[in-house]
């Protein structure tokens, strides 16, 4: 179909007569030209026709007694005068081609990044204050007058930086650095037991021990205090110390007897949805997972406008791939794995410390391998608490 036709729009009609010979003579005597004709039957035609053409060919056949059905309408002008009728989505539209246009020229929401002192709530109040409003121009944000503004308006920061991303403006701060001598306030802390356990090795630096070697102690007791009894007076300070303790950790794992062995794929779905926002709509039916034979893959296409702001809006591709299984049996031989992975999960849950000797045991009921185990470690016990902070006057 030409750029023409398309233009002009075509008509699919399918043409039942008595005798077909007679009416394409009949059709081409009045000048009518059909395209793409197919006879489907002796007694059946198909064929294009314009759409302008189609009015005086129907009133022709009809008086032969021949029956004519429109199958099927083709080319841009069908498109454009379906759209046509429908305002609501011309407008929708013209709304998204607008605001695409328009909003990256404008800042409607704010960030601030570089701050430890003062607080983000009050820069952008400033800011506000300073001509940072919401809906403002990206050019007249980021102006040399309005990062000014907001230096005198606030005086503890050293230095103002405004980039823009999109609809988002990020304001970076740097702040002044006050003096390091100047301290106002003095932590006092202590050292206490993080987990029950038998003191084995403890190395006091600072502060006033309250616990000896092979001496048993439980979880939150004080092992170091910050505070010294010094007879008229009370030395408080910041507690430092490192306690190594024999301490013990039991750790209890499930394992199914029976397993699923994925083999080769079995089917590939595609299934395409929208989100907006916490919600999302699926365009096709049926795309749960129903077994675990299936596996399904997500790939996810932000909707962004010019300018890098990304709308709420994400269009989803989920590809769902079903396996053929089968069912297989563990092996009690074959849990060494649970074993060297509860092992390895307890070192890492130690601040620093090793497991020096463990006793495991493994039991099946109602079908699942009960993996127990107890271990008995050397770790770090100490760990820093907060007492109070003592203000000097002056």
């Amino acid at each position: 179909m030409g750029l023409l036709q398309s233009l002009a729009g075509l008509c699919r009609i399918k043409i039942i007569s008595a005798s077909t010979s007679e009416i394409m003579s009949l059709v081409n005597d009045h000048g009518i030209i059909l395209y793409n004709v197919t006879y489907l039957d002796d007694l059946s035609i198909q064929a294009n026709v314009y759409r302008r053409e189609f009015g005086t060919l129907n009133q022709i056949l009809q008086a032969r007694g021949a029956e004519v059905e429109i199958i099927d309408r083709k080319g841009l002008y069908w498109g454009v005068s379906g759209l046509l009728r429908r305002p609501v989505l011309i407008a929708g539209i013209a709304l998204i081609i607008f605001l695409s246009l328009f909003l990256p020229t404008r800042v409607m929401f704010y960030q601030v990044e570089g701050n430890t002192n003062i607080p983000s709530r009050l820069i952008v109040e400033k800011a506000s204050q300073c001509g940072m409003t919401f809906f403002g121009s990206r050019r007249d944000v980021r102006s040399e007058r309005v990062k000014n503004a907001l230096l005198s308006a606030i005086p503890e920061l050293q230095w103002v930086g405004v980039n823009t991303y999109g609809c988002t403006a990020i304001i970076s701060v740097r702040e002044r650095t006050l003096d390091a001598g100047v301290n106002k306030s003095t932590q006092i802390n202590s050292i206490i037991a993080s987990r029950d356990g038998i003191v084995q090795e403890m190395t006091v630096t600072q502060g006033n021990p309250l616990c000896k070697v092979g001496q048993a102690v439980k979880k939150g007791q004080i092992l170091v205090s910050g505070y010294t009894d010094c007879g008229i007076s009370i030395r408080a300070q910041s507690a430092i110390a490192e306690i190594t303790g024999l301490t013990v950790r039991n750790f209890h794992s499930i394992t199914p007897t029976i397993f699923l062995i994925r083999t080769a794929v079995e089917s590939t779905k595609t299934h395409y949805a929208i989100r907006i926002g916490k919600n999302i709509i699926n365009f096709s039916k049926d795309s749960g997972i129903s077994d675990t034979g299936c596996v399904k893959m997500y790939s996810e296409y932000p909707l962004t406008l010019p300018g890098g702001f990304t709308l709420p809006i994400v269009f989803v591709k989920m590809q769902q791939i079903k396996y053929e299984t089968y069912e297989t049996q563990l092996e009690e031989s074959e849990l060494t794995w649970v074993s060297n992975a509860s092992r390895a999960y307890l070192t890492k849950q130690m601040i620093g410390g090793k497991i020096l000797k463990s006793g495991v045991s493994t039991e099946i009921r109602d079908g699942i391998y009960h993996h127990i185990g107890c271990y008995y470690c050397s770790e770090l016990i100490g760990k820093v608490y907060s007492e109070e902070i003592i203000k000097r006057n002056g």
